[in-house]
């Protein structure tokens, strides 16, 4: 599983950006109150399952405490794109074919997960598998997947 960009819209200091890692090597670096650290959760909010985190709130987002503070805007959108191989990653590639609404021709998956915040409090998980958005249900499973396999591929 490769990371292949985080985006974010609202999300703390980050108006509107797009964090590409097209490489194998990357690094954040950037003064204080850059972003840094927003990019990192956003990270770990769609591929860490530690339940420590969760059981603390230091992964637990919502709009109203992470929402960009000079927007007027009613909507927070975090999401990650991530390219899965067939033999690479074979688990999460067959979950993922599964729960597709059409099925994955070739090697390669490439799954975007976008969660949206709402001032008024809801959430929405969606995602979409090489171009082809997904339904919540299906979403859902697919984002247990990718946390489960995340989890068990770290030392």
């Amino acid at each position: 599983m490769k990371l292949r960009d985080v985006t974010a819209k609202n999300f703390r200091t980050l108006e509107n950006i797009v964090v590409d890692f097209e490489h194998d090597y990357c690094t954040l670096s950037g003064r204080n109150n850059a972003g840094k650290t927003a990019i990192v959760t956003i990270i770990r909010h769609f591929l860490d399952d530690d339940n420590r985190t969760y059981l603390y709130g230091e992964n637990s987002l919502s709009f109203d405490r992470d929402h960009t503070q000079w927007s007027c805007t009613d909507e927070m959108e975090i999401s990650i794109r991530l390219e899965l191989h067939r033999h690479d990653d074979s688990e999460v590639f067959f979950v993922v074919d599964k729960f597709s609404s059409v099925p994955i021709d070739g090697d390669v998956a490439r799954v975007r997960l976008t969660e949206v915040f709402t001032v008024s409090g809801e959430r929405t998980l969606l995602c979409r598998v090489n171009g082809n958005d997904l339904d919540v249900q299906n979403s859902s499973e697919i984002a247990k997947k990718t946390k489960i396999r995340f989890k068990s591929s770290c030392p």
